[in-house]
């Protein structure tokens, strides 16, 4: 079972709801709010970049949330999971999850992942 984390705002988070309904693929969805530091830890070590492959780009962010993203990059490692686990508005949404696959975002094609093999097959004829 997939667990999709996402922002009630966030249209990439609807149309990746979307698109696991679409595909009937078992899931279990949680607010980026609730988001636990062990899943924080298992998504972080699922990228290839760490936090800033889960964290909003500071050109995205207003002045705030600006500073808070230079304050990541201060901490150490245990330090920055604790603070990201309290400001979770930093992080990107979707975070969708499964064992060892990960897909942060919406994109169609890098949601395939969580298909099956035999599926993925079947569709690209």
């Amino acid at each position: 079972m997939i667990t999709l984390y996402y922002d009630l705002s966030s249209n990439s988070c609807k149309q990746a709801l979307t698109w696991i309904k679409k595909h009937e693929i078992e899931y279990e969805m949680k607010r980026i709010s609730q988001i636990s530091e062990i899943d924080l830890l298992n998504v972080l070590s699922l990228t290839e970049n760490g936090f800033s492959d889960i964290l909003k780009r500071p050109s995205r962010v207003n002045t705030q949330s600006r500073e808070e993203l230079r304050k990541i990059e201060m901490m150490n490692f245990t330090d920055g999971i604790r603070f990201i686990s309290y400001h979770t508005h930093l992080l990107k949404t979707p975070i969708i999850f499964e064992n060892n696959k990960l897909t942060i975002g919406y994109n169609a094609e890098n949601m395939r992942i969580f298909l099956s093999r035999d599926y993925r097959n079947a569709e690209m004829l």
